[in-house]
């Protein structure tokens, strides 16, 4: 009876392999789709950097342009005020003459 006490054992211990077996696949399954969805959320989230980068580039040109934009309005009003005292410094009568 020895033997089949051994075979007992082996089945019994190959039911246990068995299941462990379908409980492992089962958490591989599921582990694949939580990475499928780790993956979707990661492309998302990268997606929306670069984006955000885009939008972040658009506006600091913009604002640099803006600047150069103010910074030669302020330019060309000195550059008048500059002409307007040096035409009035011409047009001034002189009253050492009289």
């Amino acid at each position: 009876m020895g033997w089949l006490t051994d075979i007992a054992k082996f089945t019994k211990r190959l039911i246990t392999v068995e299941q462990r077996l379908e409980s492992n696949t089962e958490k591989i399954e599921q582990l694949r789709k939580e990475l499928n969805a780790l993956t979707g959320f990661s492309r998302n989230v990268a997606a929306l950097v670069e984006k955000n980068q885009a939008v972040a580039d658009e506006r600091h040109n913009l604002l640099v342009a803006q600047l150069q934009n103010e910074l030669l309005k302020l330019e060309n009003k000195m550059l008048i005020a500059g002409q307007e005292r040096s035409s009035r410094k011409v047009e001034l009568p002189s009253d050492s003459n009289d």
